[in-house]
């Protein structure tokens, strides 16, 4: 390809970039704050923010819910923001 084409190529790609609709963005924001709220509750539940876990809890399986709680709420206010 030549130069004249790659540009031209790129200059399609870039106008092709749309922004998303303010209830497309706030759909999936909430939709990921809402995954994000569910997993800081189960890690609740399975005592990952307790001192002493619960008998029976299990190791890490709290505190991955808890990150990945973390994690979804990021992601939905990262999602606001663009």
């Amino acid at each position: 390809m030549s130069s004249a084409e790659l540009s031209h190529a790129s200059t399609q790609t870039e106008s092709r970039v749309q922004e998303d609709c303010l209830a497309c963005k706030l759909v999936g924001s909430v939709a990921f704050a809402g995954v994000g709220l569910y997993a800081l509750q189960v890690a609740q539940k399975d005592g990952a923010f307790a001192r002493v876990r619960p008998p029976g809890g299990s190791l890490i399986g709290g505190r991955l819910a808890a990150l990945l709680g973390v994690v979804f709420l990021g992601l939905g206010a990262g999602r606001m923001a663009m």
